[in-house]
């Protein structure tokens, strides 16, 4: 069965103003002497890694095999060795420009009191800048994926989407909306721009667009997937204004896409909640009571049970007063309003570097050690041709004469797991129908107006809106955990039948001849290739460290893209949670266009204005089709599930007839001298292997 706390524990084995800028920013990161910094480090590590990979390419020509390993660690190097990514999140006009200049101790990124940002601007140090990238600022284009910023410095794929170089001017042109016809045209996908400030030792920033503007799309859509890669979040919420609307539904969403880092002391470390021009409201004390009130209006439009689960798969506690700690005053006009964000961040900087750079070298790690596995098999498979190629030729006259019957049972196999997904997607619905109904009770909610002592106001009837769909979206994933429990097992046995049948054909021993070939491997590989992975994702997390690596290090440029979180930090959680996606546009959706619109502030009885209000929401509900919307999330789920599945099931059955093939040649055709030159070239990779190995033990 699918155990949430073993994939996550498995996955988890990455003026006054002007003046007061530049001591903000440097006071944000601590220089240490003494050391380098674990940003450093990582940043090293990560270099002299691929110049070792470049290099190793050159050295000589390699087999496919051997050149796709090769490829699949550098993926994975470039996925996990790099700096945490802090992304600065929130509505139009709430100042996220503004808190990036002042982080950064600079007035390049564009700032107005108008929704202004049209593209990502990721923001790094100026040494992470690539050598055949010469300027100050680079805009790229994407094509339906979007522009991966992991692979920056692959200069093939650079230069394949870049659109111009220049200095800050060129922010105005491609980043703003000030030229939205250039935009438009030149299909700018982001732009990345390279300064020299502390803060950018410690960690990259992403500035994204406002949400909610209503007048772009992607706007929204760009801040999410922003977001959903992030290590780090700053949640920005005007203080006057502070988790209103659509606040409280983004916020929710930015907290299931967060990349869980156990080490960190307390729940939601990566996590900044902050209530932006603090000055406004001027008070100290007054600041802190809106704070209070805000996070207690996001914590209690969560229903426990979310909470308690979250804690339980964390380890971590998930109480109000947790959520609360994570919630800060923000302004530049008063450093008392604004220190305890600053040390709290300054704090995670000095840290996440370094869990970073031990998560990443402990996940490339295991890379190497299956790596060194298959590279031991494929060894003995070439040395038991050399040393007996009949009884070699015995081996692989069986297994052809086995291949018709396999194919046959393969193809009945892959049509009943279709069958089985359809059965479970339609199970979901009858069964979600059946939650959908006791949730949508109206004593039900009048039981939780009374218990969450909710009044007449028209915002706690909002709340109450968000809390009755967060519930819905918390049971959908229920429903759908159980189902996919039942999958993963439907699949682990198909996969295993698949192996036995190639390895033992017939109950008869071929030895090492196909043994060297990995079926797991070459499955999940197949899946990394489709941009959804929906329960498939669950079965690679079972696989532990495997199915990580394969996800990540082949899946990478497209998901990432996408905005699912894969990185060290995401791993297989952020997998799930950023591709599923179950409910949150439905939860958001519903909260904002569900209008009580009802006159029950003349309704004196002290009963009968939460049954109109209860019954207003059920209609209201109704008219929005609520539940038929969350059913197309079962759909979609299932859809990309049976997608994922035929994908993985093409591969898997592509590179066993090409391991079979090739074993074909080397059986019939390929002398003496070619086989040993095999093994030889093997037995080199091997030592790379070893040797970087070596390297993340003693670096």
């Amino acid at each position: 069965m699918l155990n949430p706390k073993k994939i996550l524990d498995g996955m988890n084995k990455m003026s006054k103003l002007m003046n007061d800028t530049k001591e903000i920013a440097v006071g944000l990161v601590k220089e240490n002497n003494a050391r380098p910094t674990s940003a450093r480090t990582l940043k090293q590590s990560r270099i002299a890694l691929l110049e070792r990979i470049e290099e190793l390419k050159k050295r000589q020509e390699w087999n496919e095999a051997s050149l796709e390993s090769l490829e699949m660690l550098e993926g994975l190097i470039r996925a996990s060795l790099s700096k945490p990514k802090m992304a600065l999140v929130g509505m139009s006009d709430v100042g996220k420009s503004h808190l990036t200049n002042k982080l950064l101790g600079t007035d390049k990124i564009p700032s107005d009191w108008s929704p202004m940002t049209s593209v990502n601007i990721y923001i790094k140090h100026v040494e992470d800048r690539p050598d055949f990238l010469k300027e100050e600022v680079i805009i790229f284009s994407g094509e339906t994926e979007g522009f991966d910023i992991g692979r920056i410095d692959d200069e093939g794929y650079a230069e394949r989407h870049l659109l111009a170089q220049g200095d800050e001017n060129l922010l105005v042109m491609h980043a703003t909306r000030s030229d939205e016809e250039a935009t438009m045209s030149n299909q700018a996908r982001a732009a990345v721009v390279y300064l020299d400030s502390p803060i950018l030792e410690r960690c990259d920033i992403i500035d994204v667009p406002g949400f909610g503007t209503g007048d772009r799309e992607t706007d929204d859509q760009y801040a999410k997937n922003s977001r959903e890669v992030a290590d780090i979040i700053l949640y920005l919420s005007l203080s006057n204004a502070f988790m209103r609307g659509p606040d409280i539904g983004f916020l929710k969403e930015s907290i299931e896409a967060l990349p869980v880092v156990k080490n960190l002391e307390s729940s939601l470390g990566n996590l900044f909640v902050i209530g932006s021009q603090a000055h406004i409201i001027g008070d100290e004390q007054k600041m802190n009571r809106i704070l209070d009130l805000g996070a207690q209006r996001f914590y209690r439009t969560v229903p426990q049970e979310e909470w308690d689960v979250r804690a339980k798969e964390t380890g971590l506690s998930h109480s109000e007063s947790d959520i609360r700690m994570r919630f800060y005053p923000y302004t530049t006009n008063d450093e008392k309003l604004r220190s305890g964000f600053e040390e709290a961040l300054n704090e995670l900087l000095e840290t996440l570097p370094r869990l970073r750079e031990e998560e990443s070298r402990k996940t490339i790690d295991s890379l190497v050690e299956e790596q060194r596995k298959a590279v031991s098999m494929e060894i003995k498979k070439h040395r038991s041709i050399l040393d007996d190629r009949e009884a070699a030729l015995d081996r692989l006259r069986e297994i052809e004469l086995s291949e018709p019957e396999r194919q046959q049972k393969t193809r009945r196999h892959r049509q009943e797991i279709k069958t089985f997904i359809g059965n479970l997607m339609n199970e979901d619905i009858n069964r979600f129908d059946d939650v959908y109904e006791e949730v949508m009770k109206r004593d039900n909610i009048v039981r939780w107006i009374e218990e969450g002592k909710l009044t007449k106001s028209k915002e706690d009837q909002q709340n109450l809106v968000e809390y009755l769909a967060n519930t819905l979206t918390f049971r959908l994933k229920e429903v759908l955990k159980g189902s996919t429990s039942r999958f993963v097992d439907r699949i682990e046995g198909f996969v295993g039948d698949f192996e036995k049948d190639v390895t033992s054909p017939s109950g008869f021993d071929i030895g090492n001849i196909a043994n060297s070939f990995n079926a797991r491997n070459a499955f999940i590989g197949g899946a990394a290739g489709v941009a959804s992975l929906g329960g498939m994702a669950a079965y690679a997390a079972t696989l532990g460290n495997l199915g990580a690596y394969i996800i990540v290090a082949k899946g990478v440029g497209v998901l990432s893209a996408l905005g699912v979180n894969i990185g060290i930090f995401g791993g297989m959680p952020g997998i799930m949670a950023g591709i599923a996606a179950i409910g949150g546009p439905v939860t958001i959706g519903i909260a904002l266009t569900a209008v009580i619109g009802l006159s029950i502030y003349g309704i004196m009885n002290a009963n009968a204005w939460r049954d109109k209000v209860a019954e207003s929401i059920r209609k209201s509900f109704a008219k929005n089709e609520a539940k038929s919307k969350f059913s197309e999330e079962i759909i979609k789920y299932w859809g990309a599930t049976t997608i994922s599945f035929e994908a993985a099931a093409d591969e898997l059955e592509t590179e066993w007839k090409n391991h079979l093939e090739m074993m074909r040649q080397e059986i019939k055709e390929t002398d003496s001298v070619t086989i040993q030159q095999h093994i030889d070239e093997l037995d080199s990779y091997d030592e790379f292997l070893k040797d970087i190995k070596g390297s993340l033990s003693n670096n």
